[in-house]
């Protein structure tokens, strides 16, 4: 009989705490895209110069000035917001602005070492390497021409797989 409570008490919890997660998100606009995120995020907006960016520096530059030059271009970067506190960072990617062929050449020029574990239900999940502040990354790519896919993705990275994928899959392209 015990046994018979605990699992009923075990099951109910586990439902608490589904009900719980989904009703804590919320659609937030950023932009180019829309994403259902935690009701408690706080994100901070940054500019993420790609790895790899050479910086030219002229005579009588420095290299703060030519690290802005690149940063003012929006062909050179692409836009992150993160909340350190909730283990979430949500990153938009144009492929054709940023230079990358698609989701594959982007996720390995950005995060060097990265292996896709797999593609479920639109998403590609991904687990990023042990230097990353994140353990993984979820990318859902925009709707592209007849079979192609698309020119811009949203990476999703945290460490709960779980709601990356949940966050990833809401992600609505304007």
């Amino acid at each position: 009989m015990n046994k018979k409570i605990f699992a009923i008490a075990i099951i109910t919890i586990m439902f608490g705490m589904l009900a719980v997660s989904a009703a804590t998100l919320e659609e937030e606009d950023f932009g180019n895209f829309t994403l259902e995120v935690p009701a408690n995020a706080d994100f901070t907006k940054q500019t993420v110069i790609p790895a790899g960016t050479v910086f030219h520096i002229s005579s009588g530059s420095s290299l703060s000035s030519s690290i802005n030059e690149v940063a003012s271009d929006p062909k050179k970067t692409h836009t992150m917001w993160e909340d350190e506190s909730i283990d979430l960072c949500i990153e938009h990617v144009i492929f054709s602005e940023d230079n990358y062929t698609d989701y594959e050449d982007a996720m390995d020029k950005l995060f060097n070492g990265s292996s896709k574990i797999k593609e479920e239900n639109g998403l590609y999940i991904y687990e990023l390497p042990s230097s990353n502040t994140y353990d993984y990354a979820v990318c859902k790519v925009s709707e592209g021409f007849l079979f192609t896919s698309g020119d811009e993705m949203v990476i999703v990275r945290g460490n709960d797989l779980d709601e990356l994928k949940e966050i990833a899959a809401t992600a609505k392209f304007k």
